[in-house]
């Protein structure tokens, strides 16, 4: 948790990057948002997205749905189920393109229409930086025959992550093809002058989010540390069912949050609504996300 305050501190010292931001529209496939990062060019890429019923048993594990359709009422959020949205997001930085998580994977998202509408070919991409090993976030290394989606391209992993993935048999084709291509990080580690990792553990063992820096401003890619835009910045203590230690993943969640808040960080994530750039906003226990 040290870490995670001296990242946030450095980033509370950038001031907030507020050019305008342009949308690109077309549906679910090809969706993009390109906005800017200091001198950096960012898109978001829209790769798909997934519902999940409002029965606690998974957002909001063991709270009475009752409960959480008065929240999700209050927001204008649909009460009977929980939207998630995916997307990966994409950083160009000289002859450095960068690519953070890849969603679902060739057949199940859209990344690669996504790519192509932002001009961006597969091949171009020099570094990829998986928050963790779960399957709507690495399922886009690979492509439909299981080789190399962005032959190109270092995959940036915490150690402990890439060892969660190399054990994890559902995902094993996916760890062989990426292994002469992973470089294992420390936790926490400065991985670009740009980008440095943050330890935000709970969610997984070797779960990391990113903080993206350029000219003063900087950008928090939050990873799976949140998932729902009402719940888990409303209710962060309320525990989630794919969180591997639940009671890491709370405390890490609202810590996090309320330091964002306070210190006024631009955020980037991935399940939140597209394109999922904003700002912590509220104060003390009643904090709510500001889409930009």
């Amino acid at each position: 948790m040290k870490q995670l305050a001296l990242i946030l501190a450095l980033a509370a010292c950038s001031h907030s990057d507020k050019k305008p931001t342009t949308p690109s529209t077309d549906g679910g496939e090809g969706q993009t948002f390109a906005f800017k990062i200091g001198a950096l060019d960012a898109v978001a890429l829209k790769d798909g997205g997934m519902n999940m019923p409002n029965d606690g048993k998974m957002l909001a594990l063991g709270q009475d749905p009752k409960a959480v359709a008065d929240v999700l009422a209050k927001a204008g959020a649909p009460t009977d189920h929980f939207e998630f949205s995916i997307q990966p997001l994409l950083v160009k930085d000289g002859d450095k393109t960068l690519l953070f998580d890849t969603g679902l994977g060739v057949g199940k998202g859209h990344l690669q229409e996504s790519l192509a509408k932002a001009g961006v070919k597969a091949d171009a991409v020099t570094d990829i930086f998986i928050s963790h090993s779960h399957f709507d976030h690495v399922g886009g290394l690979v492509d439909d025959k299981g080789a190399l989606a962005f032959p190109n391209a270092t995959v940036h992993m915490s150690k402990p992550e890439w060892a969660e993935l190399q054990a994890n048999e559902k995902e094993k084709a996916i760890a062989t093809a990426i292994a002469p291509k992973v470089v294992g990080f420390e936790p926490g580690a400065q991985l670009l002058p740009e980008v440095a990792s943050v330890d935000t553990r709970g969610h997984t063992q070797g779960h990391e989010s990113y903080l993206i820096t350029s000219n003063g401003a900087s950008l928090f890619y939050t990873g799976d540390t949140v998932h729902n835009s009402v719940i888990s910045v409303q209710r962060p203590s309320w525990k989630i069912m794919f969180d591997e230690d639940q009671d890491q993943g709370a405390k890490v969640r609202a810590a996090l949050l309320a330091k964002l808040n306070a210190d006024k960080t631009r955020v980037y994530v991935v399940h939140f609504p597209f394109p999922g750039v904003g700002h912590i906003g509220g104060s003390g226990d009643a904090l709510v996300w500001n889409p930009e």
